[in-house]
């Protein structure tokens, strides 16, 4: 099977963890790789080239001119540059001469299966194959459709993340470079501009029509009977293992910041089999939470947290923790995305049966239902009285200053009351 990606040097980490789970799902020595780059550093091209051989695989760098895209419309959108790797798809008939067929695939996706059957169906008489999008509803929307032919009479909108090409139809039906001389003079205005130029071209009547659930399961998409953008569906890892072969994390990437449910953890997974696994938790605490005031920050410590609690989710092994130490009362000292993560992990029954309460100097209203209380003697005072019921441990989420804010409550907090830091707790 011949996979083509087109990606820069700044994704290369993204790249490897798709690459995981697609060499991982396929018989070993049955992908022929293709990377069409402009950037890779000699530590990039030896990362690739490792993973290819450790599945008997083989892998193929083009080395694509940033001068031949010079005249793309990179500033479709006012304020918005576009990534040029994404005109390189444009190119792939010409880049890629030595081969009749070609499967491209996006960074941000997860192969949970066999692709074989996908990349042997039948194109003849059809440009490309791809799956209807289901983050639009699998139907144009009504604001793009300006873009397109007047006398179009078929609406199916769809996500190119995922495309098998028919190229010696391309090269026998089309002239050379059509697809790039069109992406000139197209009047295309979206962040999806390589993606619409497709649909426009050959959405009417030359793309085959793949089953979108099976091919190209995009975790985030539009509920268009209710008329609204549904963001992060319920699906853990299992179920999403079980139902789907390619699971795509379009507008909600998996190594972003913002809170991720169950479902992210299936690219979390890969992603720890990866030599990049330690880096990537480094990023996601810095893109979450620690975007400002980064010169104070110890990530090596934070994403050391991140790891353990990324490791321990749904096992029961926290609470197996709290209550090898004979912890009875816990109380956050510090309600941000740390303090958010250990409540899922320690799972939302659990918590509520152990955290008695909830710091923040900084922040006010609630904590999963908790209100947020600012730590004084008074409220002190409610630990002391507890402590005759069972111990209680005051536990310090990691923050900018987490080893002063230990040191201050080991002088203010009753002497009955432990103060451990999360690391503290999870460290053993």
């Amino acid at each position: 099977m011949n996979i083509c990606v087109t990606v820069n040097s700044k994704y290369m980490k993204y790249t490897y963890v798709m690459l995981q789970s697609l060499y991982e799902n396929n018989e070993k020595g049955s992908i022929d790789l293709y990377v069409l780059q402009r950037d890779f550093t000699a530590e990039d091209q030896t990362a690739i080239e490792d993973i290819t051989k450790q599945f008997n695989n083989r892998v193929h760098f083009v080395r694509m001119d940033p001068k031949r895209f010079e005249e793309m419309p990179l500033y479709l959108i006012e304020g918005t540059t576009l990534s040029m790797e994404i005109f390189f798809r444009l190119l792939i008939p010409e880049a890629l001469p030595m081969l009749d067929k070609v499967l491209m695939l996006d960074v941000d996706i997860v192969i949970n299966g066999s692709l074989r059957e996908l990349y042997d169906m039948d194109l003849d008489g059809f440009c490309l194959a791809a799956a209807p999008n289901l983050c639009t509803g699998q139907q144009v929307p009504v604001s793009f459709r300006s873009w397109y032919p007047k006398d179009r009479t078929q609406w199916i909108h769809f996500n190119t993340g995922v495309l098998l090409w028919n190229l010696k139809y391309f090269r026998e039906n089309y002239a050379k470079e059509y697809i790039f001389k069109q992406a000139r003079v197209q009047k295309i205005g979206t962040m999806a501009f390589e993606e619409e130029l497709f649909n426009v071209l050959f959405g009417e009547n030359k793309i085959l029509k793949l089953d979108p659930f099976q091919w190209n399961y995009i975790t985030t998409y539009e509920d268009i009977l209710r008329g609204k953008f549904r963001c992060h569906l319920k699906e853990g890892k299992e179920e999403l293992r079980k139902n789907h072969t390619i699971i795509h994390f379009l507008a909600s990437n998996p190594w972003g910041s913002g809170f991720k449910n169950e479902s992210y953890r299936l690219w979390w997974e890969y992603a720890e089999k990866t030599p990049y696994y330690h880096e990537l938790c480094k990023e996601q605490i810095e893109r979450t939470e620690f975007s400002q005031s980064k010169e104070n920050l110890s990530l090596e410590y934070k994403a050391l947290i991140f790891e353990k609690l990324l490791r321990l989710k749904g096992t029961g092994k926290l609470k197996e923790m709290i209550e090898k130490r004979e912890i009875r009362y816990l109380y956050l000292y510090g309600a941000g995305v740390m303090a958010e993560l250990f409540y899922v992990t320690l799972c939302a029954d659990q918590a509520q049966e152990y955290i008695a309460g909830v710091y923040d100097k900084r922040k006010q209203g609630e904590f999963q239902g908790l209100p947020i209380e600012y730590p004084d003697a008074e409220r002190f005072l409610r630990i002391e009285r507890q402590t005759t019921d069972g111990r209680s441990i005051i536990l310090v989420t990691p923050s900018y200053e987490t080893d002063e804010i230990k040191e201050e409550l080991l002088r203010s907090a009753p002497e009955q009351a432990e103060v451990l830091t999360l690391e503290e707790l999870l460290v053993q």
